[in-house]
């Protein structure tokens, strides 16, 4: 096992050893927005209906073992709390095989190239996109 460590927190590979951020940041558990009983996964059968409503729709693209996807957990969940009936919360798992969807986002411009990636669709057209970490004021 490899261990770096820092005076604040210690990291390892996936062999194991020291890894005190999975208590920190909640790596491996059900987080906040996974925990959300009205968060809607973006599948197939739902895209249309989803994304072609008069709400606006944010895409929180992730996948299970992405951490940093994980770690904006908290920031999504805020927002959707302060953005309730103005904004549409949905995510959707990367690894997915959903073809659809990922034309989807192909023909709209914003196929997702690094995780997280968060899009947002207004009018059944794609309007904004930004990948990696963010912060409840950058959103």
């Amino acid at each position: 096992s490899i261990v770096l460590c820092s005076p604040t927190m210690a990291f390892s590979n996936r062999m194991g050893g020291a890894q005190p951020w999975r208590t920190q940041y909640n790596v491996g558990r059900k987080t906040a927005l996974s925990a959300m009983a009205d968060t809607t996964d973006l599948i197939d059968e739902n895209m249309n209906e989803i994304l072609k409503g008069e709400t606006p729709v944010l895409i929180d693209v992730y996948a299970p073992w992405c951490g940093p996807c994980r770690l904006i957990e908290p920031v999504l969940e805020r927002c959707a709390e302060k953005w309730s009936g103005e904004v549409n919360l949905v995510k959707y798992d990367a690894e997915s095989k959903n073809k659809g969807v990922k034309m989807e986002f192909v023909m709209g411009g914003v196929h997702p190239d690094k995780l997280p990636s968060l899009i947002l669709y207004k009018d059944g057209k794609p309007v904004a996109k930004r990948a990696g970490m963010i912060t409840d004021d950058e959103i």
